[in-house]
């Protein structure tokens, strides 16, 4: 069966959106992952309607996603602001989707559709210099995400629907540009019914970060040579007090000796 792309959500949303930005001329947008990154995402659909037993349907995305295991975003290419992934999505029936999605950090073109963004954003500036995608970066925070304590960059935006609102969330890890989370909402209103749809993504591995601290040795293997030196010196340090230490005294062995005669005579 042929199945819509779970990441629709990213890919299809509108660009009505009409946030207040700084001026994209005075921001600095450089790509922040490598080849040979990868990162794995989980997948969540949500969905309620009321009355219980209102004829409308599920959503095809919102079937997607809960019939999805897992995403994984493998960086295939990188060149100058441009990207590549392979987006490989495996499904609960034990089937896998592939596809090649590559766009421009700076401009927003192309089917990266904010998967990966410019590294090192601020608060304030515009995600990508688009004028038809005013997003911009609202604030900053530290989260755990893959094993580990990110700052991340933080975004949403609200749209308004002929039946109801969508609310988007954004969080990118501020190093990289790497997407970490995803949260997606949308609530229909109509005469006979209400529904609430949901779309939860949220990276749960990576090797991204990986050299950057959940390995505890990889400070030794950065700056094994250094410690190497320090070391040497301290062990030398230890050996010269101890042999100082133990260097013989005339004056303090003739002051045992006396001390230990006249103990001696005491006794006697």
């Amino acid at each position: 069966m042929k199945r819509a792309l779970v990441l629709l959500v990213l890919l299809g949303w509108t660009s009505t959106l009409t946030l207040p930005v700084k001026d994209v001329s005075a921001v600095v947008y450089e790509v922040g992952v490598r080849t040979g990154q990868w990162a794995t995402y989980s997948v969540l659909g949500g969905w309620k309607v009321q009355p219980e037993n209102a004829s409308v349907s599920m959503p095809q995305a919102i079937r997607d996603a809960r019939n999805t295991r897992f995403i994984n975003m493998s960086v295939q290419n990188v060149s100058s602001k441009t990207v590549t992934l392979a987006r490989t999505t495996e499904f609960t029936n034990d089937t896998r989707m592939v596809a090649l999605i590559s766009g421009n950090v700076q401009s927003g073109t192309g089917t990266l559709n904010l998967t990966v963004v410019s590294r090192d954003l601020e608060v304030g500036d515009s995600v990508v210099a688009n004028p038809n995608i005013t997003l911009r970066i609202l604030f900053t925070e530290r989260k755990m995400y893959a094993n580990a304590e990110r700052v991340v960059n933080y975004s949403n935006v609200t749209e308004s629907t002929l039946v109801g609102d969508r609310w988007y969330e954004f969080r990118w890890d501020k190093v990289t540009g790497i997407m970490v989370a995803m949260v997606f909402f949308q609530e229909d209103l109509a005469e006979d019914y209400s529904a609430l749809s949901s779309i939860v993504i949220t990276m749960k591995s990576t090797n991204i970060w990986e050299s950057e601290g959940s390995n505890p040795f990889s400070f030794v293997w950065r700056f094994g040579t250094e410690i190497m030196l320090v070391g040497v010196f301290v062990v030398a340090a230890v050996l010269t007090v101890y042999a100082v230490s133990r260097k013989p005294n005339k004056g303090r062995v003739r002051r045992r000796l006396k001390t230990r005669v006249s103990y001696a005579r005491i006794r006697l």
